[in-house]
C-alpha cells in the first residue's frame, strides 16, 4: 500500500467501525440521558429531542438559561489562531525588515486580539 493511502484507509476503517457500533447497539435509557443532561447542561440543538421527551415524562432538565457557547468557542479558537500566527509572522517580518508586511500583519493581529477579547467576555462561564 502506498504511503499516501495509509491515512485515508485508517479513517475509512475507523468510520465503518464506529458507525456500525452506533447503529447496532441499543441506545442509552432515557433516565441515563436525563441524568447526564441535568449534570452537564450541554445545550445545543442536538439535545432538543431529549428535553421534549423529559417534559413529556414530567421531568425538568433545564436548570440554567445560559446560551450555548460552542459556536462562539469555535470562532474564538479560529480568531486565536489568527492572533497567534499573526504575532509570530509579524515579528519575523519586523526582524527581517519587511516593514510593509509587518505593519499589515501587526494591524491584523491587533484587530484579532480585540475580537478575541470580546468573544472571550461573551463565552466566559463559571466553572464549578
Amino acid at each position: 500500500m502506498p504511503n499516501w493511502s495509509t491515512y485515508p484507509v485508517i479513517v475509512l476503517l475507523t468510520s465503518i467501525v464506529w458507525l456500525s457500533v452506533t447503529f447496532l447497539t441499543k441506545p442509552e435509557k432515557d433516565k441515563t440521558l436525563f441524568d447526564f443532561y441535568k449534570q452537564t447542561q450541554p445545550g445545543g440543538p442536538g439535545w432538543e429531542r431529549i428535553i421534549v421527551k423529559a417534559r413529556a415524562a414530567g421531568t425538568a432538565l433545564v436548570t440554567t438559561n445560559q446560551k450555548w457557547s460552542v459556536p462562539a468557542g469555535i470562532l474564538a479558537t479560529l480568531v486565536g489562531c489568527v492572533t497567534i500566527y499573526g504575532a509570530l509572522f509579524s515579528t519575523g517580518y519586523w526582524i527581517y525588515g519587511y516593514y510593509t508586511k509587518a505593519s499589515i500583519l501587526t494591524l491584523l493581529t491587533l484587530i484579532a486580539t480585540v475580537v478575541l477579547v470580546k468573544l472571550w467576555q461573551r463565552i466566559k462561564t463559571r466553572v464549578f
